[in-house]
């Protein structure tokens, strides 16, 4: 089920015709880039794009985000869902990346 994805053709009149087509993961990735995918890839700036395995979306150059509470208010608060050992293993590289 998770290759399925659907088609939609559309002429120029902007009549469409939905086709559904079959499409692994690495087709799709595999792809080559259409002119115009291209040209909007190449606008976006370079210090966007991740550099390595551990660089999962930290923009250094984003200005932080100020939340102000009314008095008296209390900020809402959930306990983290219990990570298996195993996952917390996983992560850690990324953490340790983002921490640099």
């Amino acid at each position: 089920e998770d290759q399925r994805f659907i088609k939609i053709m559309i002429s120029a009149q902007g009549e469409g015709q939905p086709q559904t087509v079959w499409m692994t993961h690495e087709s799709i990735c595999s792809a080559k880039m259409d002119p115009m995918r291209e040209e909007m890839r190449r606008q976006v700036p370079e210090c966007l794009w991740s550099r390595h395995s551990t660089d999962i979306g930290l923009v250094k150059s984003a200005q932080p985000v100020k939340v102000e509470l009314r008095p008296g208010v209390r900020p809402p608060w959930k306990d983290q869902y219990p990570l298996k050992e195993e996952a917390i293993r996983g992560i850690e590289p990324q953490i340790e990346g983002l921490l640099k």
